[in-house]
């Protein structure tokens, strides 16, 4: 039970029947319903405007958000390009079924690899027009010190490139019984990592790492959007 706990927080476990409930669970119920943030009408839009044809997505789930952009950007034909990144393997074939079946003509690439680690030797040389970085910090351990990934794949963003992403805040967020009850459970079993996350921890990384800036908060989620990246 320890080692299964232990792969769930860090991300490298995740049981199948998971990522088949994700849509419904997660994006149906916990998102809108206990965390006061709805992924259609607020989420959706908010990650198409930060997506381009030549795009990674850090932690991918089943690809829901991506493939909604294709469907609504209309960017299923040949000539983009998407690279999906994350720790979970299962993710990572799930998200690239989902994406071709859509986009038969899509260039799709999956790589295995921990955010929190130094970047993947997969992307040395890359550059990309849009990072996104959906519902992934929140899962991922490491206090404060995790918000350096940021900086790390900031470095694989062309000049002109945005970062868009969203995650669940902490504990002085909460802004319901509901909410601090399945907070409370999620970091004890493991798959959340966030009760001490603030916004001023993700704002004070990006303001180092970028020209512009922008973050709301809506419900317990903040979004988040980086642009002109400063090289240091």
């Amino acid at each position: 039970m320890g080692t299964h706990r232990a792969a769930f927080r860090s991300g490298a476990y995740y049981p199948s029947f998971f990522l088949k409930l994700y849509q419904h669970y997660v994006l149906g119920y916990t998102l809108p319903v206990v965390w006061a943030c709805d992924p259609e009408t607020t989420l959706v839009p908010y990650f198409t405007e930060g997506f381009t044809a030549n795009h990674l997505d850090c932690g991918v789930a089943d690809g829901y958000f991506p493939c909604r952009s294709v469907e609504l950007l209309g960017t299923a034909d040949g000539g983009s390009h998407l690279t999906f990144l994350d720790l979970n393997p299962s993710s990572l074939e799930a998200a690239r079924r989902r994406l071709l079946s859509l986009a038969p003509g899509m260039d799709v690439r999956c790589i295995k690899a921990d955010i929190r680690a130094p970047l993947p030797a997969e992307l040395a040389g890359s550059s990309f027009t849009s990072i996104s970085m959906f519902n992934l910090f929140h899962c991922v351990p490491g206090g404060a010190e995790k918000w350096r990934s940021i900086s790390t794949y900031k470095e694989v963003l062309s000049a002109d490139g945005v970062v868009t992403g969203c995650t669940i805040l902490g504990k002085s967020y909460i802004t319901s019984r509901l909410a601090r009850l399945t907070m409370r459970f999620y970091n004890l079993l493991g798959p959340f990592s966030n009760w001490d996350d603030s916004r001023e921890d993700v704002e004070e990384v990006l303001n180092q790492e970028f020209s512009e800036v922008e973050t709301k908060l809506v419900g317990m989620v903040l979004l988040f959007r980086a642009r002109k990246p400063k090289r240091h």
